[in-house]
């Protein structure tokens, strides 16, 4: 269904609303959201450690639409986390927050238009 609505921008308006973004950034914010949710998967079963969750989250945060995409859903990370009761889940998100504030305090993330050298 997030593939669909890629595809189709339309129907992004299905999803719960984020005000204040350009239709571009909501799709990198829900394709970001999906590679976070394939790393909560693999962290709740077992297949990372806390570290290698540190790790991933650390190269993660170095860019703009990461950190964007973090400062736009944290909050609701943490309530369905702590919503589920399930410790493993609000360590995945503590582990997130800590990568992220490390990040912001080293400074500016990597704006999309650094990423590559040529214009397309």
């Amino acid at each position: 269904m997030l593939m669909y609505a890629l595809e189709h921008p339309e129907f992004l308006v299905c999803w719960e609303p984020v005000s204040g973004m350009s239709t571009v950034e909501m799709r990198r914010l829900i394709y970001t959201n999906m590679i976070v949710s394939n790393w909560h998967s693999d962290y709740l079963l077992r297949r990372w450690n806390d570290q290698e969750a540190l790790a991933r989250f650390s190269v993660h945060f170095q860019g703009a639409v990461a950190r964007a995409h973090w400062e736009k859903t944290a909050a609701n990370w943490r309530r369905i986390a702590e919503a589920s009761g399930d410790a493993r889940r609000v360590r995945f998100v503590d582990i997130a927050d800590e990568s992220y504030a490390a990040a912001a305090a080293a400074g500016p993330g990597v704006p999309p238009e650094a990423y590559f050298s040529d214009s397309s």
